[in-house]
Parts: C-alpha cells; sequence; structure tokens
C-alpha cells in the first residue's frame, strides 16, 4: 500500500486528487492539505507517508521550500511535483530540491496513478 500525503493549494483539485487517488485499491490517503507548512505540521505529529504529491505554486511554504524541508527532515519520504509549470529551470530546481518525481497536471486519472506507482518503485520520472 503506497501511503501519500498531498500538497495542494487548490480545495477543487485537492478534493479530486483525495478522490481519484483513494479510489485506487493500493494508494490511501494519509492526508490532504493546502500548502506545504501545514502538511509539514502533520508530519511533525506522526501522520505516516511514503510520497507527497505536491504543488509547486502554493501560499505560505511553495513546493520548492517544502521539498527541501521535508527531504531535510524526513528523508526516506519520496517527493513528486504535480504542477503545471513546464519551464526547465523549475525542473532544475525541483532536481535540486530532492523530488523524485515532475509531473505536470494535464495527466490523466490512469497516467497519473500509473507514475506514482512507478515512483513509488524508486524509478524517477520526469515528464514536463
Amino acid at each position: 500500500m503506497i501511503r501519500l500525503l498531498i500538497a495542494e493549494d487548490n480545495p477543487i483539485v485537492r478534493a479530486e486528487l483525495v478522490r481519484l487517488l483513494g479510489n485506487q485499491q493500493d494508494i490511501s490517503i494519509a492526508a490532504a492539505e493546502s500548502n506545504g507548512q501545514r502538511s509539514l505540521e502533520r508530519l511533525r505529529s506522526g501522520v505516516e507517508c511514503d510520497i507527497v504529491l505536491a504543488d509547486l505554486s502554493m501560499p505560505v511554504m511553495d513546493g520548492f521550500e517544502f521539498s527541501l524541508k521535508l527531504k531535510k527532515e524526513f528523508p526516506m519520504i519520496t517527493v513528486i511535483v504535480l504542477t503545471m509549470h513546464t519551464k526547465e529551470d523549475f525542473v532544475r530546481r525541483a532536481r535540486e530540491a530532492g523530488v523524485a518525481g515532475y509531473l505536470l497536471k494535464h495527466l490523466d486519472g490512469d497516467e497519473l496513478c500509473d507514475s506514482i506507482r512507478l515512483i513509488s518503485t524508486g524509478i524517477e520520472l520526469y515528464m514536463y
């Protein structure tokens, strides 16, 4: 079972991700938060997850800062970015922050689920 924490500021997108991913046989939603700071607080409070699926453009703490802090405090958690940003600079910064996957929001549900499963096996995946 892949335990997933979702960090996404858009409440509609966050709810849809919870619905889509939570309906998978092999994925469970550990938590869903609106920004990186709240997500870190949940992890510090004891919420356990294997993968964090994070947006880059979030208020309070963006995905880059969140990924850096998360990898420092919780190095065993895999970070996947789900974003609309296609610029090379964003991909480079995400890699520098320790992100294992860079996925675009235009993926359909099956592609997203398959990508999460693949990344959970230790394979890095950058689709931009």
